[in-house]
């Protein structure tokens, strides 16, 4: 049973990474309705992103071809659209270990990287 002021169970809502709805454009993120509200804030999966409340077949989460080879050492913050940040708190990383970067990390909770 859906809540009027809720969602219907089962539907899916792009989002940003910060679960603020995101319904026109592609999204690397999303969530679904449970019990009337929306849920926890999820990732495509590899070859997927979310446009128009629904998943299409899309590599436009997945990282540039010229991302794969790094040459900075630590970590790197990166945005929604898979863009290496400094200075912004984001909840994903890479890091770069013997110049191959690593997938992309999301980190559970609170917490965020600033570059």
């Amino acid at each position: 049973m859906s809540n009027l002021l809720g969602c219907a169970n089962g539907s899916l809502r792009c989002t940003t990474q910060e679960g603020i709805p995101h319904p026109l454009d592609s999204s690397c993120y999303y969530n679904v309705c449970e019990d009337g509200k929306w849920g926890e804030v999820l990732q495509v999966d590899a070859g997927m992103s979310c446009e128009g409340d629904r998943f299409i077949e899309s590599d436009f989460c997945d990282p540039p071809p010229s991302l794969l080879q790094c040459s900075f050492t630590g970590v790197r913050c990166l945005s929604d659209e898979g863009i290496l940040i400094d200075g912004i708190c984001t909840n994903r990383y890479v890091e770069c270990n013997d110049n191959i970067l690593s997938n992309p990390i999301s980190i559970p909770g609170r917490n965020s990287c600033r570059g």
